[in-house]
């Protein structure tokens, strides 16, 4: 595995150490894009994990009643979009 040149923050040091064992998810303000931060080797059982907190947070949501209609076309072409905009990035 190839490391990088990036080093901890304190404060991701400080959520690592609060919650030893689990992933840190890191949303990046400007692009929206979450980030997983954990141990090397944990991938495969906290990505697992995460879908299903993910999952249980979207049942509760239409449990309260926040449910919204949404369009398939309108967010296929959304998706295309982003994919446009990725692919002019440098």
């Amino acid at each position: 595995m190839e490391s990088s040149p990036l080093q901890l923050t304190p404060e991701q040091r400080a959520a690592l150490a609060g919650h030893p064992g689990q992933p840190l998810y890191i949303e990046d303000a400007e692009t929206r894009e979450t980030y997983l931060l954990l141990k090397a080797g944990q991938y495969p059982v906290l990505e697992e994990e995460y879908v299903r907190a993910k999952l249980e947070e979207g049942f509760a949501a239409i449990d309260r009643g926040e449910e919204e209609e949404w369009d398939s076309e309108s967010i296929k072409s959304e998706g295309r979009r982003k994919l446009r905009e990725r692919r002019q990035e440098p």
